[in-house]
């Protein structure tokens, strides 16, 4: 099939006042390609998770990874979805919509509604058999925080249980030698709200166990008892792919916060620059050793909760894995005890958010100052789907405003009131150009498309769909699930030419341009080698209702230097397109 091609025709530099780039088809081989993994890398590296993870009270983990478990191939697009709040995780129309992804990360958290047996929720396994009712190939995660505790809290009550001379010190604190003086004021907050506060857990070795058993433990035994048991224990239900799973935020190379005292000698360590082994210049020993032993802390509870459920897969939070990369080249030391250990990461915020990794907020604007462009984003997605094992489910997370219709004014803790009723599962209104660009990111490498309303709309707790996603009827033409089939070009790691970046698949092609300010112009010329005919007809836009401007259904046509029929392809877009 001949295939779109383009290449630089004129060009210039990607800041605003900017004249507009100009490409050409030409046939120019694409300037970077991700490989696959290697076997090594691609099996769970069992030693580093386990490796001082001491899981007392469950069987020891065995985290037998790719060698025993079937990872089925996806075609693309990939679809991750999410629900955050009660009445959204068990409505019928909300797990309807949450079905029709391949992943899907819930906020069921422990003793909620579901729990307590509220009448009108179905118990939390009733919601797991619903969803892999209605999609038995659904890899399920559900929310679980072992880095930090609230007041009033059932574990922030054990904690506080243990406090005293001799005792736990589970907190993490300011400062080791303040503790006697103010226990309460000390312990390092990790948010504020008018509902209360939340603080750092220390993880780590550096405290005393009690029972014998030290906090990553104590905690996981709270999520299985509450959780995962109630689920899993019976059998009728698998975890691993296409069954239910763990999902920990969080999972900091280190802990964020300006001031804590990770192994009680009275230093600050978020003061130690130099965290990582190898870093230049030459790294702290006792920041690396304080640091080594918070993330040796998170793997202790993951490994605690595959200890239980040998198949489990683990999806981390793993927003700050890599956030000051524009290149491939530029990627930072990465801890080694956390590489091919998790199986999927939530690469948080990359459009969107309190700091959008592309500069680019929720509702299309683009913040002028601050750090930040396509490839800061892209590449921290990249480099964590890099260090990922197993089946390297990384969510690639954006947060758009689609201005919906229908939502209730928004509570304290920032969470939408709302019911199935008033709930749109198909937006008809926002900065869909946007979405686009934030598909064609995740489609330059194999992860998932994860779109979630802003903040202002409930950035953690719906899941609208769209035409591209070929997973709803509405207004669109000839599109199902996982319509641009297997991916024909490897995933990208430098731009196809100029500022687009450029993937073939089965059915389909994309072209998106990274530019936050100019435009691109694209022409359709056949590439083919040795025919030199005109590509009129090959490919086509969807047929779509959300954006009819632009998913028109039209077929592209031919065109060259000065003919009408160039195509602009605007700053902050991608076009899908579809084989004719």
């Amino acid at each position: 099939m001949p295939v779109v091609d383009v290449t630089i025709f004129n060009s210039s530099a990607d800041e605003p006042g900017g004249t507009d780039l100009i490409i050409q088809a030409t046939g120019a081989a694409a300037t970077g390609q991700a490989s696959a993994p290697s076997a090594q890398q691609q099996s769970n590296n069992v030693s580093a998770i386990v490796s001082g993870a001491s899981a007392l009270g469950r069987a020891q983990p065995t985290l037998t990874g790719v060698g025993t478990q079937v990872f089925p191939k996806i075609a693309f697009p990939r679809i991750a979805n999410r629900a955050y709040t009660e009445d959204n995780a068990v409505g019928a129309a909300e797990r309807a919509l949450l079905a029709l992804g391949d992943v899907c990360t819930l906020g069921m958290f422990a003793n909620g509604a579901w729990d307590r047996g509220d009448t009108g929720y179905l118990t939390r396994k009733e919601v797991i058999q619903d969803l892999l009712a209605r999609n038995p190939n659904l890899t399920i995660f559900d929310y679980t925080n072992c880095m930090e505790a609230s007041d009033g809290g059932s574990m922030a009550a054990i904690i506080d249980a243990g406090q005293g001379p001799g005792g736990t010190d589970w907190w993490v604190w300011k400062r080791a030698n303040l503790y006697p003086s103010d226990p309460i004021n000390n312990r390092v907050t990790t948010y504020a709200s008018a509902v209360g506060a939340s603080y750092w857990v220390n993880l780590t070795s550096f405290t005393t166990p009690q029972g014998g058993l030290r906090y990553p433990q104590i905690y996981g035994n709270s999520r299985l008892e509450a959780m995962y048991d109630p689920v899993l224990s019976a059998g009728d239900v698998p975890a691993g792919p296409g069954g239910y799973n763990i999902f920990m935020d969080n999972a900091f190379i280190r802990a964020r916060s300006s001031n804590s005292d990770i192994n009680g000698n009275d230093i600050n360590d978020n003061a130690r620059s130099n965290y990582l082994p190898g870093q230049t210049p030459p790294h702290d020993a006792e920041g690396v050793a304080a640091w080594t032993a918070w993330r040796q802390g998170e793997l202790d509870y993951v490994a605690h909760m595959k200890g239980a459920y040998n198949e489990m897969l683990a999806l981390v939070n793993s927003a700050d894995w890599s956030r000051e990369v524009s290149s491939y080249a530029a990627f930072r030391d990465f801890p080694v005890e956390w590489d091919q250990v998790f199986d999927g990461g939530w690469v948080e915020q990359l459009v969107g958010g309190t700091f959008p990794l592309s500069r680019v907020y929720s509702d299309g604007t683009v913040n002028p100052v601050a750090f930040g462009s396509f490839r800061t984003a892209y590449f921290s997605y990249v480099y964590c789907m890099e260090h990922l094992t197993g089946p390297r489910i990384a969510l690639c997370d954006c947060h758009i405003d689609m201005e919906q219709a229908g939502y209730e004014p928004v509570d304290v803790n920032r969470s939408p009131v709302r019911n199935d009723r008033i709930y749109p599962a198909y937006p008809d209104s926002g900065p869909f150009n946007l979405c686009r660009w934030a598909m064609g990111m995740a489609l330059l490498h194999d992860g998932y498309i994860q779109i979630a309303g802003s903040e202002s709309h409930g950035q953690y707790g719906h899941s609208p769909q769209f035409d591209e996603y070929g997973t709803v009827s509405q207004g669109v033409t000839g599109l199902s699930p996982h319509w641009l089939g297997e991916a024909v070009d490897p995933p990208q790691l430098a731009p196809w030419s100029g500022t687009i970046w450029r993937r073939r698949f089965q059915n389909g092609v994309i072209y998106l341009n990274e530019s936050l300010f100019n435009n691109a112009l694209l022409s359709c010329v056949d590439t083919t080698p040795g025919t030199g005919e005109v590509l009129t007809g090959t490919v086509k836009k969807i047929s779509g209702v959300q954006d009819p401007v632009h998913n028109d259904g039209s077929t592209l046509v031919a065109g060259g230097p000065g003919d009408p029929t160039y195509y602009y392809i605007d700053p902050i877009d991608c076009w899908i397109l579809q084989y004719v």
